[in-house]
């Protein structure tokens, strides 16, 4: 960049060289600009003051006031630092860091993610947050029974996923209502529609929750339920229910026999590009007798669905009986011992699926 400056950068590049060569103080000059420029980038990527991803720094001291969008993940923060200036702030990220209590944030806010931080519980001041609709605390410290009165009323997204919690907020189906334009309270309504609750320690769940009537989706898989509450089966909206490794729910059955075969017989290229991804896994290109199949490896032995032998099962049960749905072929074993089932033989690492032709990867 130094050096493009510079008038000769008009010449040929044989012509410039030369000319280079016999003017030595002209290229230690330009050398030595390019080498202060790239200190100062380092200086300022590692440090917080910028980074060649353009992603917001860690510091807020010289963002304007006007931001919507503020990124502050993994910046190990223990505190938020003083956000009340930003007046049109929309989305906030704080996740990855270690925080354990919430300041005041600008009532803008529509938008908080917190996971993976050090909450014990529900923080106060998110009742001050009358615009909230997407809140993720999940892989917090959660436990026990959370608070109640905290959580606004128009809340659409609840992301409580890998906790320790025991207990919902009694009021969960019935939060406080922001008042009128006349200053008058309303009548409180749930407006939840997406409810992530996976791999907590939840033994009930509050009756008030049957008045979210706007309910689309919600993951209770991995807890203590004893019992189903009658009235999930009923709510008008509801599309997912996922309720698999409760007492509650007796483990998948094994009625469609499968093949298992180790990981590395099926030549997967973990190096290529993967076919897709989502919650529960990574689907890589393989090959299964010779020809090519779609190799699902799990992430963890448990998901936002239940287990990996839940999934197993399922997927194979629900391939052989339906010629629309993909056929699961076999299940895999990691030989490597880095998959989902390790230290349980019963749970698989992954699972392989017929290929579809004509399928390309993005």
């Amino acid at each position: 960049l130094c050096m493009a400056s510079d008038r000769r950068r008009r010449l040929h590049p044989s012509l410039f060289l030369r000319r280079m060569a016999q003017q030595t103080p002209a290229l230690t000059a330009g050398l030595a600009c390019c080498a202060v420029l790239g200190i100062v980038f380092l200086v300022r990527t590692w440090f917080g003051g910028g980074s060649a991803s353009g992603r917001t720094t860690c510091s807020v001291s010289g963002t304007p006031s006007s931001v919507e969008v503020l990124d502050l993940k993994g910046c190990g923060l223990t505190t938020l630092p003083d956000l009340s200036r930003f007046t049109r702030l929309r989305k906030l990220d704080a996740s990855q860091n270690g925080l354990s209590d919430l300041p005041a944030l600008p009532a803008s806010v529509r938008t908080l993610f917190l996971s993976s931080n050090a909450f014990a519980d529900l923080p106060a001041s998110l009742s001050s947050l009358p615009e909230l609709r997407m809140l993720a605390l999940r892989s917090n410290k959660l436990e026990g029974a959370l608070r109640p009165g905290v959580l606004p009323a128009r809340l659409r997204w609840l992301i409580l996923t890998d906790n320790r919690i025991a207990r919902l907020p009694s009021d969960l189906g019935e939060p406080a209502a922001p008042a009128t334009a006349a200053g008058e309270p309303q009548q409180p309504r749930c407006l939840l529609q997406k409810v992530m609750l996976a791999n907590n320690e939840l033994e009930e769940l509050p009756p008030s929750l049957a008045k979210c009537t706007h309910l689309e989706l919600i993951r209770l898989a991995n807890n203590r339920l004893q019992t189903i509450p009658p009235f999930l089966l009923g709510m008008p909206r509801l599309a997912w229910l996922a309720l698999a490794g409760n007492p509650a729910v007796p483990p998948a059955a094994a009625t469609a026999p499968v093949p298992t075969l180790s990981l590395s017989s099926l030549h997967v290229d973990k190096a290529q590009a993967p076919l897709g991804s989502g919650t529960s896994g990574v689907v890589y290109r393989g090959e299964m007798r010779g020809a090519p199949a779609a190799v699902k490896l799990y992430k963890s032995a448990r998901t936002s669905d239940g287990t990996t032998v839940d999934e197993a099962r399922a997927s194979a049960a629900a391939g052989s009986a339906s010629p629309g749905l993909v056929s699961t072929l076999a299940l895999v074993v990691d030989d490597d011992g880095a998959g989902g089932g390790k230290g349980a033989p019963v749970a698989p690492d992954g699972i392989v699926l017929e290929w579809l032709q004509g399928f390309t990867s993005p």
